[in-house]
């Protein structure tokens, strides 16, 4: 596509060039020269917004967006609706060459990733399974491997694909909770992933986001103002009084696509202060290293405590992600001054809407700065230095640049519950968002030594990988909460629910571990490896017929075996006839 763009400009150059040689009139010669770089200009702009096919042949309604908030990440691709079923034939958007196939039991699930010439790579998650030719190459792999999940790169031409060729069919597979296609387009370079809507005109999206709630940050209290949305393009506000003399704002917003009822998202974001552009916010391209600086660019005390993101019109000190243009400013307001405000939001389609007010600073009761509640007595954590915290009971230590912001670090204990094995200990609250992994230390006491290998630090839901060294065991932690020690002597729960020799899926067990996780699983025919395949999410262990199995008249037997995080194994034997 580039190479022929490229030879396109030339020939339209070589014309002009011929058409100067000749003898035209000077008015001839203006209107050639702007009818050439006219068209040169619409051929650029049909390369910078060159469509692809669609991955799938039913209309493209979208239940997630591009950069759409989720938890700890920004949405890399768009999620299509599959009419809640699985089976969809997903077609190659591009032609080109299959660059990387992953098969994960999380995430993504099966996943097949395809590089393009024009130097982009589609992304295609949470398949059913893959095409014949496809399927046989991943199971090879995977009896090689001896492991349901693995993650395998291709050179370049050993795998190619046409356009419009089937490379698999929808699913639900993996980390995803209701059958659609996940797909992404990346550059190849980086595997950076961008924004797709622009290469589907096809997908219909004439509705412009709206406003839910404007907040103004104060130190007193937050102003939360309701937003009645109308179908004029801006709404316009009263004035709205601030305390102190660089408002900060944020805001909830929901957005939606025609045929769909999914509230996306939006990925652009505008503030003006008296005409001035002082913020902006425009997610098209970002990297994974920087997903969860989402959590900066929320207010993650408020989602952790009511459960909605308010999407903040400034950047915190340590938020990293690159995707702000212009920076948030002190704009100081003069007393019983009054300065106009714009928020302007977008969609995608950069469908637009937006928000007028005054603000106006009163300076009964106000103040000159909107800091959060200092308390002395506590420890402060910086957000541009390595932290520690130490004491009898625990050690801590934050690296440096896994906080968005300062702030006074709390900790407590709790006393000893019937549910735990170990005091509780509070390492803050989490309202506090960790870029990266804290190390978390807690003193092991009154447990034998018979018994250690069995303790794990737990979080009140699930446990953490654990070591154990001399008298502490430590773990990463992914955020602060509550934390304490379990012990795990129970090897997991194996139930066999099916078997069936003349279908596709001859077993199914139901697995479970209560408290440190399933690990590691294998399964055997008469002492022969066989795949199996773990659904978490549906704490299931199957087996399938498979090529590798060979059909013999006599009694034969199955073999599961499952292990924790802490080593208790569970056995399972069946006899069967096949």
């Amino acid at each position: 596509m580039v190479e022929n763009i490229f030879d396109f400009n030339i020939i339209l150059w070589c014309f002009f060039c011929l058409l100067l040689n000749l003898k035209h009139t000077h008015f001839v010669m203006r209107l050639v020269y702007y009818i050439f770089f006219v068209i040169l200009l619409i051929n650029n702009s049909l390369y910078a917004q060159d469509s692809l096919r669609t991955p799938l042949n039913i209309p493209m309604y979208l239940s997630g967006s591009f950069a759409e908030l989720r938890p700890n990440h920004f949405h890399s691709g768009i999620d299509i609706k599959t009419n809640t079923k699985t089976g969809y034939s997903i077609y190659a958007v591009e032609s080109g060459w299959v660059s990387r196939i992953k098969v994960s039991s999380f995430g993504y699930g099966l996943a097949i990733y395809i590089d393009h010439p024009n130097g982009l790579t589609s992304v295609y998650a949470h398949l059913d399974r893959f095409n014949d030719s496809i399927a046989q190459r991943v199971l090879r792999l995977q009896y090689q491997k001896k492991s349901f999940s693995f993650d395998q790169y291709f050179k370049p031409g050993e795998i190619p694909v046409a356009l419009g060729q089937i490379i698999g069919y929808s699913g639900n597979s993996g980390g995803s909770f209701g059958p659609h296609l996940h797909f992404e387009l990346r550059e190849t370079k980086t595997q950076f992933p961008i924004n797709p809507m622009p290469y589907f005109p096809s997908i219909i999206d004439t509705i412009c986001p709206n406003f839910e709630v404007l907040v103004v940050y104060s130190p007193t209290k937050n102003q939360w103002i309701k937003i009645e949305n109308k179908v004029d393009s801006i709404i316009e506000l009263d004035t709205i009084l601030v305390d102190c003399i660089s408002p900060r704002f944020g805001i909830v917003t929901k957005d939606f696509s025609n045929g769909s009822e999914s509230d996306l998202g939006i990925n652009t974001i505008k503030l003006y202060f008296n005409q001035e552009l002082v913020y902006q916010y425009n997610n098209q391209i970002f990297s994974f290293d920087e997903s969860k600086y989402v959590n900066a660019h929320i207010d993650y005390k408020h989602y952790k405590t009511y459960g909605s993101r308010i999407e903040k019109l400034f950047r915190e000190p340590g938020d990293k992600l690159h995707v702000y243009r212009t920076n948030y400013g002190d704009n100081p307001l003069l007393p019983d001054s009054i300065s106009d405000i714009l928020i302007e939001i977008f969609d995608s389609k950069q469908n637009k809407h937006s928000l007028k007010f005054k603000a106006r600073y009163h300076t009964q009761g106000a103040h000159m700065q909107c800091p959060e509640a200092i308390n002395n007595a506590l420890p402060k954590f910086r957000f541009d230095k390595e932290n520690y915290f130490e004491n009898e009971d625990v050690k801590l230590t934050v690296k440096k640049g896994s906080l968005y912001q300062d702030f006074y670090f709390e900790f407590s204990k709790q006393k000893l519950s019937h549910k735990t094995l170990s005091t509780t200990y509070s390492i803050h609250k989490d309202v506090i968002p960790l870029h990266q992994k804290a190390e978390l230390s807690i003193k092991i006491t009154d447990f034998p030594d018979s018994f250690k290998s069995k303790l794990v630090i737990w979080n009140g839901k699930s446990s953490l990988s654990s070591r154990i060294k001399g008298e502490w065991i430590s773990a990463s932690i992914s955020k602060f909460g509550d934390y304490s020690l379990m012990l795990d002597t129970v090897p997991p729960l194996v139930e066999l629910v099916k078997v069936d020799t003349s279908a596709l899926t001859m077993f199914v067990f139901k697995v479970d571990d209560k408290i440190s996780g399933i690990t590691d699983y294998e399964g055997s025919i008469d002492g022969t490896w066989v795949l199996m395949e773990y659904e978490p999410k549906n704490q299931t262990i199957f087996y399938k017929k498979d090529m590798f199995l060979s059909r013999k008249s006599s009694e034969r037997l199955f073999e599961i075996r499952i292990k924790d995080d802490v080593g208790n194994v569970s056995n399972y034997k069946v006899n069967f006839t096949y």
